[in-house]
């Protein structure tokens, strides 16, 4: 090889830099070509495998708050104060079933959830009491104070009959997913049976959870595949059907963004990621931050701002999340109430990034971006989820209620009820096929293809040097012919 270099150094120069630019650039063809067929979804792809089976590790943890002096907080004694208890951590699933895939690009399938208990990742036993506001009642009141004011009273002698107390005692296994017996569900329950008109929405028990674990409920998604355009994988188009919430209005109403599984390739280049939980019938906006090395390769994490949850005075987008786009409470909660069908509110966890009103009317709220920032990252060049920390709190609006005696020792507040997060990571299996892909094969591409340019440049220098200085041959002197006399 070095023979040969020397005698042509100028065409294996152009040689050596020509096979070097062949593998740059054939590299990033071929890398692109593999990453769109990974990522597409498709029916027996690697990809389907791992989104229908739900192969990536989820860890659901759930933060109880303990209100540990109703007594003296409904006297007007002392400003109530709520204890964090937790965390008591959940393997959480999420199996797909009734798969179809749609000639539009698109594919339709049911969700399954499934929560186990694992006690050795938790702080504290389900069998732990805990204290806090009555959602039922609180659910009776907030309709009933648009009632007439010559009803008000008998609903008030009513709660007071059926519930007794604005504030009840279980164990965290009946606040989540058992539920407990509540005197009004069951009598709605009993008259359900004797075919009269109860709200359909008044369940047989009240858990936060409950009916959800494991539940035969069928809940159909439509999202993109993403084998028309990958920059569509993952949006959601509906929700049962729906294309609308029917809880707000605007843009706050449409059903958009992921579900947070698949995400459009080109998401790193957006300003904001839209996350849909059907749950709270609502997207959330998160806002896209700083890079991150992550696995050997670039993330790029998008972050829950004080945009989400605005009421509209900082981004006057956010109004339509408010009642006739009209918001009577500072910035910082979503009102989900027509939602789940309650006066329930959602925020970050301890409030955080939320008006310094909701901390000032309690006690025990301590907010730290390191604690309760919901984030996702996403790897930059192909918006494959890395991690998520996926971090709300669950809130009752509690008011004295004008008219209704059962209402009238309550302080003003937003009660905290209970925080989650949902924790993602890539598994494992799946992030070494990523530093691979991403980090260890790049870096070798890279070390030949620009390599052997430097090489090739080298050896047409060489060849230049050589050519320049190669001695000039003297001529040589005429021969003397012996003249003959």
């Amino acid at each position: 090889m070095v023979s040969v270099i020397n005698k042509h150094p100028y065409r294996c120069g152009y040689l050596i830099i020509l096979i070097g630019l062949v593998v740059l650039l054939a590299w990033e063809l071929l890398f692109g070509y593999i990453l769109n067929s990974k990522l597409v979804l498709v029916k027996g792809s690697q990809s389907e495998h791992i989104w229908k089976e739900n192969l990536v590790p989820i860890y659901f943890k759930v933060y109880m708050f303990n209100w540990t002096n109703p007594e003296e907080t409904l006297a007007k004694k002392q400003k109530p104060n709520f204890q964090e208890i937790g965390p008591y951590t959940f393997r959480f699933s999420q199996p797909k079933t009734n798969i179809v895939y749609n000639k539009n690009h698109t594919v339709t399938f049911s969700s399954d959830r499934l929560w186990h208990f694992e006690a050795k990742k938790s702080k504290g036993r389900l069998s732990d009491r805990i204290t806090n506001i009555n959602p039922i009642a609180m659910s009776v009141g907030d309709r009933a104070k648009s009632q007439s004011f010559f009803k008000k009273p008998f609903i008030s002698k009513f709660l007071s009959f059926m519930e007794k107390e604005v504030y009840v005692t279980k164990t965290v296994e009946e606040l989540l997913f058992e539920g407990y017996d509540d005197r009004i569900l069951s009598m709605a329950t009993t008259l359900k049976s004797w075919g009269a008109s109860v709200d359909e929405f008044l369940p047989e028990k009240f858990g936060w959870y409950f009916d959800k674990n494991a539940s035969s409920d069928v809940t159909l998604y439509n999202v993109n595949t993403g084998t028309d355009d990958l920059n569509n994988l993952g949006k959601v188009n509906w929700f049962n059907y729906k294309t609308r919430c029917g809880v707000y209005s605007d843009r706050c109403d449409q059903v958009h963004g992921s579900l947070g599984d698949l995400w459009p390739k080109n998401l790193t280049k957006e300003k904001i990621a839209s996350l849909y939980i059907s749950d709270f019938c609502s997207s959330f906006d998160l806002t896209r931050m700083e890079t991150r090395r992550l696995f050997w390769t670039t993330g790029v994490q998008f972050v829950g701002t004080d945009r989400t949850f605005d009421n509209g005075n900082k981004y006057y987008q956010n109004r339509c999340y408010c009642k006739n786009n009209k918001c009577n409470y500072p910035s910082g909660i979503r009102d989900v109430s027509d939602c789940v069908h309650g006066p329930i509110f959602l925020s970050f966890p301890h409030f955080y990034l939320a008006s310094e009103q909701y901390r000032r009317d309690i006690k025990g709220m301590h907010p730290t971006a390191e604690k309760h920032q919901f984030s996702i990252t996403v790897q930059k060049d192909s918006g494959m989820v890395m991690e998520i920390f996926a971090r709300l709190q669950i809130n009752v609006r509690v008011e004295p209620f004008s008219g209704l005696g059962f209402f009238s020792d309550l302080p003003k507040m937003m009660v905290p009820t209970l925080w989650f997060e949902e924790y993602i990571e890539m598994p494992s299996s799946l992030s070494w096929q990523v530093r691979i892909a991403f980090g260890l094969a790049p870096l070798l591409i890279s070390i030949i293809g620009y390599g052997s340019i430097i090489i090739g440049i080298v050896c047409l220098i060489y060849g230049h040097i050589s050519y320049t200085i190669r001695p000039i041959p003297s001529p040589s002197a005429p021969s003397l012919k012996k003249v003959k006399s």
